[in-house]
């Protein structure tokens, strides 16, 4: 890592402003806050000394009636060097200190744990490098913080082990997007067609929140997601069981409808038989049934049909839907099954309906 971080006696001052901003939770969290306070203060210092001391000159050198008026003054060379010069000192170090800042910011370890994350409209993914986990964890029995309230319902969880450092590697699959966490004072822009990294090293165990800092589209505000940080125990634990979806999910229709929460698919098809603005389809009220598809005859909606509208969106367009669909959020068999098996099982009616 890096050794251009500010002094450490900076470390000790106290700095922590959870009155203002989220509590610093990453190892250069207290640098970003100590460099923005102290630009902060210099400038309502010398804001509070100009402002007063302008208000003092107009009052005692205002011009009174019957007094003649004053010739103009002419310029002091060594006054005007002197505001000139001396605060080019404190300019120069507010960028020596936000520089050294941002470079240890933007230095990644050499040593780190390495998470893929991957942003479209409007949702996250998280890959590790097990690769068996497209994303860690949005439903509420997340393994190990079942237990945990969290401010937002089913988002994308990013689990990472507390004192380690981590890198993510970023890239976004349609617009730009931006990786951004409060408590970690860290923001990072995902760029379309090419990589952009960022780090950090969460100090304290917890849950933080997750932004997207640039208008990606109408559901910008919904591109939420959280990191979980946790022991490195507790990280294992979650690991070896996030790794594998039939452990966690045993029944297929559970692990679709897991799958269905997780990889983006709330976004643009609902399970109630209503269309989503600027989505696709519903779930509900097509299996079985002839669906019109732009420029070809009209094909059954059944397990061929769900397949390749998966693996080749493009392939049969819904007609009266956009192609906004991305490929790619679901290749592997087993999960397109089990996506498939919870579709299949949404449209099938139940005992009492049959009953009937």
């Amino acid at each position: 890592m890096t050794n251009l971080s500010l002094s450490p006696i900076l470390a000790a001052l106290p700095w922590e402003a959870d009155y203002w901003f989220p509590p610093q939770r990453s190892t250069y969290a207290h640098e970003v806050d100590w460099v923005y306070f102290f630009i902060g203060w210099v400038s309502i210092f010398f804001f509070v000394v100009i402002m007063a001391a302008m208000a003092y000159f107009c009052v005692k050198y205002r011009r009174r009636p019957g007094q003649p008026k004053l010739k103009y003054p002419t310029h002091h060379s060594g006054l005007e060097i002197a505001w000139s010069i001396l605060p080019s000192f404190l300019l120069v170090y507010m960028f020596y200190a936000g520089f050294i800042s941002f470079m240890d910011m933007r230095s990644m370890p050499d040593e780190a744990y390495n998470i893929v994350v991957n942003g479209q409209k409007w949702f996250w993914q998280f890959s590790y490098d097990n690769g068996k986990i497209i994303e860690s964890g949005s439903v509420a029995n997340d393994a190990n913080w079942n237990d945990k309230k969290s401010i937002f319902a089913k988002v994308p969880r990013l689990h990472v082990p507390v004192n380690t450092d981590i890198v993510l590697t970023m890239n976004a699959k349609d617009v730009l997007h931006s990786f951004f966490i409060p408590a970690f004072r860290t923001k990072q822009d995902v760029v379309p067609g090419r990589y952009t990294k960022l780090w950090f090293n969460a100090n304290e165990v917890g849950v933080y929140d997750v932004f997207c800092a640039e208008y990606c589209g109408d559901k910008h505000s919904e591109m939420l997601a959280e990191v979980v940080v946790e022991t490195q125990e507790d990280f294992d634990k979650w690991y070896a069981v996030a790794s594998d979806l039939e452990q966690r999910f045993p029944d297929p229709v559970k692990r679709g409808e897991y799958l269905y929460s997780s990889r983006g698919c709330t976004q643009c098809h609902s399970l109630d038989g209503s269309t989503k603005p600027n989505g696709g389809p519903s779930f509900l009220g097509w299996w079985g049934k002839e669906v019109p598809v732009d420029g070809q005859a009209p094909v059954k909606m059944d397990e061929n049909y769900v397949r390749e509208s998966i693996l080749n969106p493009m392939a049969k367009v819904h007609t009266g839907f956009g192609k906004i669909m991305p490929a790619g959020l679901i290749t592997k068999d087993k999960e397109i099954d089990a996506l498939i098996t919870f579709i299949r099982n949404l449209n099938q009616p139940s005992k009492t309906e049959t009953k009937k």
